[in-house]
């Protein structure tokens, strides 16, 4: 083989190899994109989930108290 058509090979696999690194980093970026996403989401259901507990619990503590004073 020539040398030239060496370097030529060379070239292409370098730029094809640059290829797969390029793809597997944008891969890697959505997938993390995707999971910071998703443990966003959990975040904010868990949360809310903790927000209508307490916003019962007060409810209910205020009907009682209201009910103790018509009692009373």
């Amino acid at each position: 083989m020539k040398k030239r058509s060496l370097w030529v090979i060379t070239g292409l696999m370098t730029l094809a190899l640059l290829g797969v690194f390029v793809m597997q980093l944008y891969y890697i970026k959505e997938s993390y994109k995707l999971k910071s996403q998703l443990f966003e989401q959990d975040v904010n259901q868990a949360l809310s989930a903790i927000v209508n507990k307490v916003q019962k619990r007060n409810v209910a503590g205020h009907i009682n108290r209201k009910d103790d004073e018509f009692k009373a």
